[in-house]
């Protein structure tokens, strides 16, 4: 995963519902090998649009 990724959320948070779209900005990659990337994601559409959040990389799913 990079930045300029779309992607959409596959697990619900506090104010962002499942299904929710957005584009990755940024992609920190811990430097434990067994760690997972950790994504700030900028929210398109909805209540929670140009909202800035963060995901695992594990709850989110690529479009393409």
């Amino acid at each position: 995963m990079k930045a300029g990724t779309l992607v959409k959320i596959t697990r619900s948070s506090i104010g962002i519902p499942m299904g929710s779209v957005g584009f990755i900005t940024r992609a920190i990659q811990p430097g434990n090998e067994y760690a997972d990337v950790l994504c700030e994601i900028r929210m398109i559409g909805g209540k929670c649009n140009g909202r800035n959040v963060r995901f695992l990389g594990r709850d989110l799913e690529i479009i393409k």
